[in-house]
C-alpha cells in the first residue's frame, strides 16, 4: 500500500511538471503588487495571501527604496520582514512559488514615494560607487530573501528634477553592472521605463537599456490623467483623432520603443486594470478631448482621486446607471454619469490588446496593479480580468494543483501510467 502511495505521488509531481510547462507560443503576465494595498481600508484591503498565483509568469513585489549610499532598503519593515512583530509579506510572496512552480518573483525598487524621487536618484547614481554598493546589496536582499530577479524603477531619467544630460548614462552603467553581475547568479533584471515619445529620448539610450536587461516594462497606461489638459482613455491603444500630441497611445509608445533599437521580444506591455477618472468641467460635453477641472472624486475601496480599481468600477457601472461608450478609433470603452467620466479595459478591449501583444511578437504583458482586480469577486468570478488575459495570451491554461486534480485529460493518464507501473512491478525482476 504505501509503495502505491508514492508511485502515485510520482505519477502527480511527474504530470504537474508538464502541465506546469510553458507553452513556446504563451506570453509572460507580470503581476505587480502594491504592498501599501494591505494597508487599505475594509473590502480594499489586500492580504499578500489573497494573490492567485496561478495566472501570473512573473510577480513583482513594489516598493522597496534605496538609502543614500545606494543601498537597498525596505520602504515598510513591518509590512515586509517578520521581525519585530512584523507580517513577514516578503516571505508569504515567494511562497506562492510552491504552489506555482514556473513562478518568477521579482523585487521593485523605485516607484513613486516622495524618498524615492528622480532628482534623489540621479544625484545617488552620479556616483559610481553608489551604484556598486546598489548592485552588491540588491544581489543579497534577492538571494537572502528568495526572490528571483529586480525591476528597476526609477521615475524618471532626466525628468522630475533629474539631470537630463547624465542621467541617461548613469542609468545604463547601473544596468549594464546588474547585468553583469546577474547574469552570474541566474537572476532577472527588468527596467520599467516610461513611454512617452516626447520623454523618451531624455530619459534613456533605448538600444543600450535593451541590451542590458532581461525586459523592459513599459508603462503604457498612464497616457492620460489630472495632468493632462483634457480628459482621455489613459490607456487607448491608438491614437484619439482629435488629439494632436501623436505620441498619447499604446500603440505609439511600443512602436517609438522599437523604432530607437528595444527588441520586441524584450518588452512587457503593461495593461491597467484601474480606470482613470476625471470630473467634467461640462456635462454635456463627455467625449475624449472634452475639458475637465480634475481628477474624479474619490472612490468607495481605493480612496484615491482620480483611479478606479475593476473591483470598484464593475458595480458602480452595473448598478449606478452610468452611459457606457465604444471609442472605436482607440479601441477602447470609457464612461460617464453627471460630472464623472471614467476610461477603462473591457472584455472586448483586452481580447484586442492581447492581440496587438501576440501580432507585434512582443514578450508579454503586465497587469497593474493585481489588487485592482475583483478579487472579491463582487462582479462574479474572482481575478475576471486576470483570468481573461490568461485566456487570450496563455491557452487558458491553469497551473494550481487543484486545477490539476480536475483535468479529464490527466486522470486519465494518471490511471493508465499508474496501472503499467503496477503491473511491472509486479513481474519477476530479470537480471539476465
Amino acid at each position: 500500500m504505501l509503495l502505491s502511495v508514492w508511485i502515485l505521488l510520482l505519477l502527480i509531481f511527474n504530470n504537474y511538471q508538464i502541465i506546469n510547462a510553458a507553452n513556446d507560443d504563451d506570453k509572460l503576465i507580470f503581476c505587480m503588487y502594491l504592498t501599501r494595498s494591505a494597508e487599505r481600508q475594509a473590502d480594499g484591503n489586500f492580504q499578500v495571501e489573497y494573490i492567485d498565483e496561478r495566472y501570473c509568469t512573473h510577480l513583482i513585489y513594489a516598493y522597496m527604496g534605496i538609502d543614500d549610499n545606494g543601498v537597498i532598503k525596505s520602504l515598510n519593515p513591518i509590512l515586509d520582514f517578520e521581525e519585530k512583530s512584523g507580517r513577514g509579506n516578503i516571505r508569504k510572496f515567494n511562497n506562492k512559488k510552491h504552489y506555482n512552480v514556473n513562478l518568477k518573483t521579482l523585487v521593485a525598487v523605485g516607484g513613486w514615494d516622495p524618498t524615492e524621487s528622480s532628482r534623489r536618484y540621479s544625484l545617488i547614481f552620479l556616483d559610481e560607487a553608489n551604484q556598486d554598493r546598489f548592485v552588491k546589496s540588491t544581489i543579497d536582499f534577492i538571494v537572502k530573501h528568495n526572490f528571483n530577479g529586480l525591476a528597476l524603477h526609477w521615475t524618471y531619467p532626466g525628468l522630475n528634477g533629474g539631470d537630463v544630460n547624465r542621467d541617461k548614462h548613469n542609468l545604463t552603467s547601473l544596468l549594464r553592472k546588474l547585468k553583469e553581475e546577474f547574469s552570474k547568479k541566474n537572476l532577472l533584471l527588468v527596467a520599467i521605463c516610461q513611454g512617452l515619445t516626447s520623454q523618451i529620448d531624455d530619459s534613456y539610450n533605448v538600444k543600450d537599456v535593451s541590451q542590458n536587461v532581461d525586459y523592459i516594462y513599459l508603462t503604457s497606461y498612464d497616457l492620460y490623467g489630472e495632468w493632462s489638459k483634457h480628459i482621455g482613455i489613459a490607456s487607448g491603444l491608438y491614437l484619439h483623432p482629435n488629439e494632436e500630441d501623436k505620441g498619447l497611445s499604446v500603440d505609439s509608445v511600443v512602436t517609438n520603443w522599437i523604432n530607437r533599437g528595444a527588441e520586441p521580444k524584450r518588452i512587457i506591455m503593461g495593461i491597467p486594470l484601474f480606470g482613470r477618472t476625471f470630473t467634467l468641467k461640462y456635462e454635456n460635453q463627455t467625449e475624449p478631448g472634452a475639458f475637465h477641472v480634475g481628477p474624479g472624486r474619490k472612490s468607495q475601496h481605493l480612496q484615491y482621486a482620480g483611479i478606479m480599481s475593476y473591483m470598484e468600477l464593475c458595480q458602480v457601472l452595473d448598478k449606478e446607471g452610468w452611459t457606457i461608450k465604444w471609442e472605436d478609433t482607440q479601441k477602447n470603452p470609457y464612461a460617464f454619469k453627471d460630472d464623472q467620466w471614467i476610461g477603462f479595459e473591457n472584455t472586448r478591449s483586452l481580447e484586442i490588446k492581447s492581440r496587438y501583444v501576440i501580432d507585434r511578437k512582443l514578450a508579454g504583458i503586465a497587469a497593474v496593479f493585481v489588487e485592482d482586480d475583483d478579487f472579491r469577486g463582487f462582479c462574479g468570478e474572482k481575478y475576471a480580468r486576470l483570468k481573461l488575459l490568461n485566456g487570450y495570451l496563455r491557452s487558458g491554461r491553469e497551473s494550481s494543483f487543484e486545477y490539476i486534480l480536475n483535468v479529464s485529460v490527466f486522470k486519465k493518464n494518471l490511471k493508465d501510467q499508474y496501472t503499467q507501473c503496477v503491473y511491472h512491478l509486479s513481474q519477476p525482476l530479470d537480471i539476465s
